[in-house]
This record gives structure tokens, C-alpha cells and sequence, in this order.
């Protein structure tokens, strides 16, 4: 086997491996749907054009680097051998074990979460009391004044005196 045959192999297999990276990639994708929330069809057709166009990137980069840039149709067919024997290896294996460790890491953050934030939860619920009488007094005290703030203001507006100590006459 010559040099240029072992280049061309070389670049099977990269095309081959890039298949199987973005199937995988793909998997990811479908973890998060069969791990999360219900989403919107057309995040999932958005995020399923997004990865075809990965696809091409990533089938670009290896045409550049690995066969100096000369697009071969042979790495297409690599491509879809990788996508087809991902698939065929692991069915929905891959997407459900994901899944199950995307459910299970939102579960654990979540309760980290409202683990860091019991403190302060119970300082809040501690003080709250205390701010709502402050509040209350504060609030009943400046009712009057707000009132007398009121009444020099419209005064002053209306031409009759009021806030500067100045009589109209």
C-alpha cells in the first residue's frame, strides 16, 4: 500500500469517527428531550437543523485537515457508515442511559441548591415579622406627613403660596 492510499484510509476513518461523534452528539440532544421537559417542536427542529449543519462543519474540517482540503464523496459515505453503525450498536441505549443521567444530575443540583439557599430561606422567614411592624409603624407615622407634603405641594401648584414661605399677593 502506498503513501497515497494510507492518506485516503486516513481519511475514511476520520469521516467514520466524525459520524460516530455526532450521532453521539445527536444521542445528547435526545437525552435532553427524553430526560427534560416536554420542548417546543420548533427548538427541536431548530436544534436539529443546527446539528446537520455540524454535521457539514464537522465533515469540512475533516476534509481540510486530513485530506488538505479535497472534499470526497467516499467520506460522506464514511460519515453515514458511523451514523448507521452507531445506531445499530447501541439503539436508543446511549440516549436513554443520558437521559437517566441528565434527570439524575438536575435532581442533585437542584437539591444542592435548595440545600445552600435553606439558611437563607430561614433567616428571611426569621425577619419577616420584624420588617412587616417596622413597616407598619413606618407607614402610619409618614401617612400624616405624606398627607401635609401633599397639601403645600398642590398649594404650590395652584398659585396660592405654600412651600417657599412666599405670600402671593
Amino acid at each position: 500500500m502506498d503513501k497515497y492510499q494510507g492518506v485516503e484510509w486516513n481519511y475514511f476513518l476520520w469521516s467514520f469517527l466524525c459520524g460516530v461523534l455526532m450521532t453521539f452528539i445527536y444521542d445528547l440532544l435526545r437525552a435532553k428531550r427524553i430526560g427534560g421537559k416536554k420542548q417546543n417542536i420548533a427548538v427541536v427542529n431548530v436544534l436539529d437543523i443546527l446539528w446537520f449543519i455540524g454535521c457539514g462543519i464537522a465533515l469540512f474540517f475533516a476534509a481540510y485537515y486530513k485530506n488538505a482540503g479535497e472534499f470526497r464523496f467516499y467520506s460522506v459515505i464514511a460519515f453515514g457508515l458511523g451514523f448507521i453503525l452507531y445506531r445499530l450498536a447501541l439503539k436508543n441505549r446511549a440516549a436513554r442511559f443520558l437521559g437517566f443521567i441528565y434527570n439524575k444530575t438536575a435532581r442533585f443540583i437542584c437539591c444542592a441548591i435548595k440545600i445552600l439557599l435553606f439558611p437563607i430561606e430561614r433567616f428571611c422567614k426569621l425577619i419577616n415579622r420584624p420588617i412587616k411592624v417596622i413597616g407598619w409603624h413606618t407607614r402610619r407615622k409618614a401617612g400624616g406627613l405624606f398627607e401635609r407634603v401633599k397639601l403645600k405641594v398642590a398649594a404650590a401648584f395652584a398659585g396660592q403660596g405654600g412651600g417657599d414661605g412666599e405670600e402671593k399677593g
